[in-house]
């Protein structure tokens, strides 16, 4: 099995057997649909809402395990555990593994470490070991020792946490190959190579704790932005209005989860041309201003909009537009200025209660159940998407059927 991109264009997800057949990750659909017919490789267009939902429910048992959680990306998670005088390790995995496996049907790989680096590992090991259950507890991994070694000698460098194909390609050109290797590299190499996140990377593999819940080895994120490509040319403008609402939309609800506010927004579009047209494909965007530091929907969507209306030319087929959220800081350093009036705190708390209701709403019905207008003036952007699963979980008329 694969998954497509969005237009259904390059493969991003491929199963073990995909893998088997030599299949790339980003390989164009269009150069290996006569590969997939011959060996019946079932191909599915991304059903991001659907695996949005799928990662909400399982990320909720994880959290109902511990009061210390982080929600790392769609598809993994930290919990803290050492404080819950657990006595076996490996049992408690296989117990979250077997109530998520039931609850959501969904397999996931445990690893349990003194650090997030070394748990990540657990999980990598986890997930190659058939015979481990699907849950690697490396709890008691004393550095130094040959079972420390043995874990590391296994694990690709360009898999370690933290590790990008740039420095990867750089490490293997040194020939240093896994991640036992490098972290058995002198002090003074491991200082001339890597900045203060990759030595911290390294201490976190000799098993002492250099990221808390909620750091991340490639430092905290800058900017929020959602894009997309269109399955085929638009012109009018309410239409890329459409999109931009909606990417906004989108990208306030990201900040929001995050617990984030954002201080300007970049709008960008791209119009068809290129080797298609024979003609320079026109591209534009702008940065803003939000004013103060947001992550209120209606705000943002009104300047995204706002910007937009500066950079469209009629009589030209736009093919992507995006929108891009920087400048971001935590949500309890949202700051009230001295020029504001006194009614600005309570409107503040007033719209932050609309925001969260908006999202209670979102995450009970399905994204779409509360949408600005301006979201709602048109539906021709939306991408191509012919090979799509069904919305079991976000659509009353995808639920299956059972007669009987």
């Amino acid at each position: 099995m694969v998954v497509l991109s969005n237009n259904d264009g390059c493969v991003v997800s491929r199963s073990n057997e995909a893998k088997a057949l030599d299949v790339p990750m980003g390989a164009p659909w269009f150069m290996y649909k006569d590969l997939f017919a011959r060996h019946k490789v079932e191909v599915f267009s991304g059903n991001f809402g659907l695996y949005r939902e799928f990662s909400r429910r399982v990320q909720q048992i994880i959290r109902d395990s511990s009061n210390d959680f982080e929600a790392y990306s769609i598809d993994e998670s930290f919990v803290e555990i050492s404080s819950y005088g657990i006595t076996d390790y490996k049992q408690w995995g296989l117990d979250l593994r077997a109530k998520i496996l039931a609850w959501t049907g969904i397999p996931v790989s445990v690893g349990i470490a003194p650090t997030k680096t070394l748990a990540k590992i657990g999980a990598w090991h986890a997930k190659k070991d058939l015979g481990s259950g699907g849950v690697f507890d490396l709890s008691q991994l004393v550095s130094d020792t040959p079972e420390w070694q043995k874990v590391l000698e296994k694990v690709p460098v360009g898999d370690v946490w933290g590790i990008g194909w740039r420095m990867n390609k750089k490490l293997l050109a040194q020939r240093i190959n896994t991640a036992y290797e490098l972290v058995t590299q002198p002090d003074l190499w491991q200082k001339r190579t890597f900045n203060i996140i990759g030595q911290r990377t390294i201490r976190e593999l000799q098993g002492e704790p250099s990221f808390m819940l909620a750091e991340d080895v490639r430092g905290y994120q800058k900017s929020v932005s959602v894009t997309r490509s269109f399955a085929h040319a638009i012109e009018k403008l309410d239409d890329l209005e459409a999109a931009v609402s909606a990417f906004a939309a989108q990208g306030t609800k990201q900040l929001r989860e995050k617990g984030e506010v954002a201080g300007g927004i970049l709008v960008f579009v791209r119009g068809q041309g290129g080797y298609k047209t024979g003609t320079p494909a026109y591209k534009a965007s702008v940065s803003l201003s939000l004013g103060r530091f947001t992550d209120d929907t209606l705000i943002v969507v009104s300047e995204a909009i706002s910007g937009l209306r500066g950079l469209y030319k009629a009589h030209t087929g736009y093919k992507r537009a995006g929108i891009i959220l920087y400048n971001l800081r935590p949500k309890a350093a949202e700051q009230v200025f001295l020029s504001d009036t006194l009614d600005v705190v309570p409107f503040l708390e007033g719209r932050d209660a609309l925001m969260a209701g908006i999202d209670e709403l979102a995450d009970r019905y399905g994204r779409n159940t509360v949408q600005m207008g301006s979201e709602m003036l048109s539906k021709q952007w939306h991408s191509a998407k012919n090979r799509m699963s069904p919305y079991t979980m976000l659509d009353w008329g995808h639920i299956p059927v059972v007669k009987i």
